[in-house]
């Protein structure tokens, strides 16, 4: 039984390599006699991004040349080409010396101003009270003595004058009477010891004794003593003039009012003392604030004109960004023909790209961009369409739209000028069925696009799609393939399917 058992095995085996020999001979045979596949691949589900590409050079958002507002020597450059500066930072400096100088001589007239301005508000001090008040009783004091009708002092001196006439007369009297005695005789030897020491005398003592005996009608020596009889006669009728003025005069004063000039003066005095003293007492009028204000705001006018003027002689960057160029030298005078610096925004950057008429109806502003820099291989840089031209621009007989893109990030440094291609993501189809587009056979003629399948069986046969949108490598299936469709691309001499 066991060598039956055995038999059947062996023969089991030898029955199924027959069976498996056919079988690879019978593939052989089919595969020989298949049409060759060029390509093959399965219709999938996925993404189709449409494009357009153009090229341009990027910019700087902010690119802006910087003057000073006046003129004059550099006095220093706090910067240099290349620097990163803040919004408001101090870039350089002009020599304004006789503006600070201004400036210092302001302050100190709005100093005196604002003290003016206090006082007025504050009132007047009693010390200020009291001198008021003391030049106003030395005023009344004046004029009380000006209204005075007869000056005792002055009756008395007017008397005393008469006395001294009559003095002088009764002098006269007695050198005329001793010219009458001494015609005849010498001068007594007492005159001659009197006029020889007055010689010795100083000059202006001796000058002085002289012209009182000279008054006296003695000669100026005591040869002269005594004179001409006539003259003395003359001196004496002199005296008796003086006499009959002096009495005139004395009888004048005692009988004169009050100068009315210098009661005017002293009234106009005492009102002039009331009326500062009125002032202190009752404040400042309105007016008179209002006048010291107009002049307190005249001299803060004049602070912020010197103020303003010393800030035209500093340049300060209008906001943060590189310092592109310098072109400044200390001690030297700022420039007129170009700019002082030029200062770049690098955090925003913009690309101006001509976009062709046969792309620019699939753009519009807020798609998104993708820029790719020769400069830059590994850079990672995006954008967004931020306006598009309503005018054409004829570029070498190709008529272009300029579109703005506008940078929004970048993993690398960028600099203004640099060249990029930029790719404008116009539309994008989120998972749908899709072929590549080598699959599809389009006829012209009709309009109508095929591709050829490979059936469960492996048999080949064309199938008519409608498609959607395209791109470079795919193309949108609306009907007529299924996800998991196998396509495949066959000889063109292969004709039967």
């Amino acid at each position: 039984m066991y060598k039956r058992l055995r038999n059947l095995v062996y023969l089991g085996c030898i029955s199924i390599l027959i069976a498996a020999a056919a079988r690879v001979y019978m593939a052989n045979q089919a595969v020989k006699n298949a049409p060759q596949i060029q390509e093959i691949a399965a219709v999938d589900r996925g993404d189709i991004i449409l494009t357009v590409n153009a090229t341009g050079a990027i910019h700087a958002q902010q690119e802006t040349p910087l003057t000073f507002l006046a003129t004059g020597k550099v006095n220093s450059i706090s910067v240099k080409e290349g620097d990163r500066v803040l919004a408001g930072q101090t870039l350089a400096t002009l020599d304004m010396q006789a503006s600070r100088d201004a400036l210092k001589n302001a302050q100190f007239a709005l100093d005196l101003q604002k003290a003016a301005y206090n006082s007025l508000l504050s009132g007047a001090r009693e010390l200020d009270v009291k001198a008021a008040e003391a030049a106003v009783a030395a005023a009344q004091a004046q004029l009380a003595a000006a209204s005075v009708g007869v000056n005792p002092l002055q009756v008395q001196i007017a008397n005393l004058q008469v006395e001294i006439a009559k003095n002088a007369l009764w002098q006269r009297q007695l050198s005329r009477d001793s010219a009458v005695t001494a015609a005849n005789q010498p001068p007594p030897e007492f005159l001659t010891r009197l006029y020889n020491a007055i010689w010795q005398l100083p000059p202006d003592a001796r000058d002085q004794i002289l012209s009182i005996l000279a008054s006296l009608n003695f000669g100026a020596s005591a040869a002269s003593f005594g004179g001409s009889v006539n003259d003395a006669q003359g001196s004496v009728k002199v005296a008796e003039a003086g006499i009959s003025a002096a009495e005139a005069q004395a009888d004048a004063t005692r009988s004169q009012g009050p100068n009315q000039a210098s009661v005017a003066s002293a009234a106009l005095s005492v009102a002039t003392a009331q009326a500062a003293l009125d002032k202190l007492v009752g404040g400042a009028t309105p007016e008179q604030l209002a006048v010291v204000k107009a002049q307190l705001d005249a001299a803060q006018t004049a602070i912020d004109l010197a103020s303003y003027n010393i800030s035209r002689g500093t340049l300060t960057a209008p906001f943060s960004g590189i310092v592109a160029q310098i072109n400044l030298t200390e001690n030297e005078p700022s420039p007129t023909q170009q700019p002082a610096i030029v200062l770049v925004d690098d955090s925003s950057y913009y690309v101006d790209l001509p976009v062709d008429e046969t792309d620019i109806a699939t753009v519009t502003e807020g798609q998104a961009v993708t820029l790719a820099f020769d400069a830059l291989p590994d850079a990672a840089v995006t954008g967004r369409v931020s306006s598009i031209a309503t005018s054409a621009v004829d570029l070498g007989g190709v008529v272009t739209y300029i579109v703005r893109v506008q940078i929004e990030s970048a993993t690398v440094p960028l600099r203004s000028g640099m060249t990029t291609t930029a790719t404008v993501t116009t539309n994008e189809l989120r998972s749908v069925i899709r072929v590549r587009n080598r699959f599809i056979r389009l006829d012209r003629r009709t309009g109508k696009a095929t591709v050829t399948i490979q059936r469960q069986d492996g048999k080949f046969a064309d199938v008519e799609v409608k498609l959607g949108l395209r791109n470079e490598t795919y193309s949108e299936v609306i009907s007529g393939l299924s996800e998991g469709d196998v396509v495949v691309v066959l000889p063109r001499t292969n004709g039967l399917f």
